[in-house]
């Protein structure tokens, strides 16, 4: 297994609102990237410019800039960020293997791991920001391999697949019919079902039912909840078709996955 080391100490991370930073001004100062950036925007804003490109700033967008690129935006703008030092790692390698920018569903996600290092920062915890720091990482390796994989998708095509998948993470305890899913993203449920299809290689509902057995699992392993709840809690219409589910994904049920996972504290 390949190993690496870094210092997360040394990578800042936190939160920007241009309207706190440079109230009544129109457009940020320009400056020179000395650092890999990473941003997360949580919602629609401004303009950004890397160089002479504008980028038109949208919800659920990530950006990356370089070491050495020129950089300003139209305000307003407001992000959660990360930078890393420049030096030869596979963190670094990862940064410059990047896009310039791409859409994420995860946005959310990306953005509570900025706020868990940020409050290691405030308890001088380097452990909690570390831990912090490579989730975000893990979840950018992940989403780079998927980009590699969508191929021809048009960037309207993988918006509307994002919002989809973000739609049914944020209503996963509720039935999320095909028809629901297509409404939210304002298509036909034939041609949502085909882009989906398209970029993802699997169905939205295959895919529904995989987030759904990744959230189950969780809460099998990390709380004492009643299996019968957790079966609500991540849309299944009963613990007995839970149960047929989950076995058939993992060849376990969920109590025998829940034990198998607890024993190993016996080891």
């Amino acid at each position: 297994m390949d190993t690496f080391s870094f210092d997360a100490m040394q990578c800042i991370c936190g939160y920007f609102n241009s309207d706190i930073v440079f109230p009544g001004m129109s457009q940020s100062p320009k400056r020179i990237v000395d650092e890999y950036e990473i941003e997360i925007y949580p919602e629609d804003c401004g303009v950004t410019y890397l160089g002479e490109q504008p980028i038109p700033i949208h919800r659920g967008m990530i950006l990356f800039a370089m070491p050495g690129t020129e950089r300003y935006s139209e305000l307003p703008i407001k992000n959660y960020y990360l930078k890393v030092p420049e030096q030869n790692s596979p963190i670094t390698d990862l940064l410059k293997s990047m896009p310039t920018w791409f859409d994420s569903a995860s946005v959310d996600f990306y953005a509570s791991c900025i706020n868990q290092m940020l409050s290691a920062i405030i308890k001088g915890d380097m452990w909690l920001k570390s831990a912090g720091m490579l989730q975000l990482l893990s979840y950018l390796q992940k989403e780079k391999e998927q980009i590699q994989s969508i191929g021809t998708a048009s960037p309207k095509e993988i918006t509307v697949v994002n919002d989809a998948i973000r739609y049914m993470k944020e209503n996963l305890s509720k039935k999320c019919t095909l028809e629901e899913i297509a409404g939210f993203v304002h298509l036909s449920p034939f041609y949502f079902h085909s882009i989906f299809r398209k970029i993802k290689k699997t169905t939205p509902q295959k895919y529904l039912t995989e987030i759904r057995i990744e959230k189950a699992s969780e809460l099998l392993i990390t709380t004492d909840m009643e299996i019968a709840s957790i079966a609500d809690q991540c849309g299944f219409s009963s613990q007995a078709y839970f149960t047929d589910v989950f076995r058939t994904h993992t060849n376990m049920t969920p109590r025998m996955y829940r034990i198998k996972m607890m024993k190993k504290y016996i080891r």
